[in-house]
């Protein structure tokens, strides 16, 4: 993904990708994990919305989803193996 091919909003949301990937990168605990997973689902939704009202476009929304889901199926795997 391009980050300067994306709007203001879809850039707010990469920023939101990315600090959960860095809270994830710092070191976890099941303590730790459960609120990044939990901020992860909350961001879901809020993409799912900004998309559903045309805010974000399916060029943007496709990838940020992706990059969303890769991020949290890495999680829930880390959460499984503790």
């Amino acid at each position: 993904m391009v980050a300067h091919s994306l709007s203001p909003v879809g850039l707010a949301v990469l920023d939101d990708i990315m600090s959960c990937a860095a809270d994830l990168g710092s070191g976890y605990t099941p303590e730790t994990l459960r609120p990044v997973l939990n901020r992860m689902v909350t961001l879901s939704r809020k993409m799912n919305q900004l998309h559903n009202d045309g805010i974000l476009t399916e060029r943007e929304y496709v990838p940020l989803n992706v990059t969303l889901l890769v991020l949290g199926i890495n999680s829930m795997n880390r959460l499984s193996r503790m």
